[in-house]
């Protein structure tokens, strides 16, 4: 039990680079696939300054290949959280099926109440939008700042702006504005395609 102890403690020393006892706090994040329907919809909670409802079982709940059905209830339950969702996809995934995936997961952000960010969206700048596009194309703070000749702070000064206006708390969810609201097409087609070839 010793060494399993220390060896956990090597192992969180590694993540963070450095000993254990200068460590006051350790962000943990934790994934899995969301298998157990019952045990899943038993740990889902709605929880404080948040819309919605959070799977509070793992930060990162993923579908795989036995969670996959369209028609199935793992997707349904997947359409009703808040959480980042992951989806599996390897060499035998059907490109027509995973776009369906997509489409059915942007119907259901798209049903939602968007008025505030659809508001935020009107009431950004040119900057702001210019930077917006950028990081839904996956472009980094560095990479955008090289592109438009301005300082890496300066970009993250307007994505702490962007964030603010569209009430949003990650990149990642300032993108899903982004195309919710056509401020970015999507080629889902081609990125799939590519996916699903670097996979094989």
């Amino acid at each position: 039990m010793v060494e399993s102890i220390g060896e956990s403690l090597r192992f969180m020393e590694t993540l963070v680079g450095r000993q254990v006892s200068e460590i006051d706090r350790v962000d943990f994040f934790t994934s899995h696939e969301g298998l157990i329907l019952a045990y899943e919809q038993a740990q889902t909670r709605r929880v404080p300054h948040r819309q919605g409802w959070y799977d509070l079982a793992t930060h990162f709940p993923w579908i795989g290949m036995r969670t996959t059905d369209l028609g199935g209830g793992h997707v349904e339950f997947f359409r009703g959280l808040e959480n980042p969702i992951g989806v599996k996809i390897g060499p035998s995934t059907d490109p027509g099926e995973l776009l369906a995936r997509i489409r059915r997961s942007v119907r259901r952000m798209t049903a939602r109440d968007t008025t505030g960010a659809q508001n935020g969206v009107l009431n950004l700048s040119p900057r702001e939008r210019e930077i917006l596009t950028f990081l839904a194309h996956g472009k980094s703070q560095r990479e955008i700042s090289s592109a438009l000749a301005i300082s890496p702070k300066t970009v993250a000064t307007h994505i702490q702006h962007l964030l603010s206006k569209l009430g949003v708390h990650s990149r990642a969810q300032a993108v899903a504005a982004a195309y919710r609201f056509g401020l970015v097409e999507l080629d889902v087609r081609s990125q799939t395609h590519a996916l699903v070839t670097a996979q094989k």
